[in-house]
């Protein structure tokens, strides 16, 4: 099962507060962790947890009975399993969107993501990250977007896969790597990677985050709202996420 990582979003709460837990995709951790900062700065009664991983790994948590009161999926298939295999879901509607880049520590600026001789020219004999497709979103739309350029059966043997998109993300990082296909709003946190090229939105599924409220309590429904306001909003597109002219519905 994939390793899921907790960061404890620290702040004044009173006793009477239950937390809030927060599960998110892999993928919106920067731009969550400044959220929750900011939310905390004007409750600081209220105590958040935010639990980050894979949306599988979350979702199939969550199926097991895991506490939490809001989960945020890097696609609608998660949700969607959410919704078959439990009760959970209380409210749910699509939150962000992003698109999908090719990234290198180095700048390759006569790089043609359409051209196969220069995936090989830049791969050198090394490996392709992005995301497992069996499991995570960003692998499953990775390995769509490769199909649509029709490089899927020649890269096929160059992928290594990650556990989610982070991780891609963190390999390109240390050199590990030439080559990695993460979410634009990774390269945007990211000062150590160039985008080097970008894949269009209609060779891929639409990249879109559902965010689901799992609890009836009125600290999760708030926070649930929350992400909803304008300072939110900004947030997210801040870390480069696409915003959605949408509402959370009951």
């Amino acid at each position: 099962m994939a390793k899921i990582f907790i960061l404890l979003i620290a702040g004044a709460f009173s006793a009477q507060a239950e937390p809030i837990k927060v599960l998110v995709a892999a993928s919106l951790q920067p731009a969550m962790t400044q959220l929750v900062s900011l939310y905390q700065q004007h409750n600081p009664e209220q105590k958040v947890v935010l639990i980050v991983g894979a949306s599988s790994a979350l979702a199939r948590q969550i199926e097991q009975g895991a506490p939490a009161d809001i989960y945020v999926s890097a696609n609608q298939r998660w949700l969607d399993y959410l919704k078959q295999n439990t009760g959970r879901v209380q409210q749910y509607a699509s939150l962000v969107g992003n698109k999908l880049v090719l990234v290198s520590k180095k700048a390759h600026p006569n790089f043609n993501i359409k051209q196969l001789a220069d995936w090989h020219h830049t791969l050198a004999g090394q490996r392709l990250v992005m995301a497992d497709p069996q499991h995570v979103p960003a692998g499953i739309y990775a390995k769509q977007a490769l199909g649509a350029l029709g490089l899927w059966q020649d890269l096929a043997q160059q992928v290594a896969y990650a556990k989610h998109v982070r991780a891609c993300l963190a390999l390109v990082e240390r050199g590990a790597a030439p080559l990695g296909i993460v979410y634009a709003s990774d390269a945007h946190s990211s000062t150590q990677v160039q985008v080097i090229a970008s894949f269009s939105d209609d060779s891929h599924d639409a990249i879109i985050y559902p965010a689901a409220r799992l609890s009836n309590s009125v600290e999760a429904n708030a926070f649930y709202q929350y992400l909803w306001s304008e300072p939110a909003r900004a947030t997210l597109r801040e870390f480069g996420f696409t915003e959605l002219k949408t509402e959370p519905q009951n």
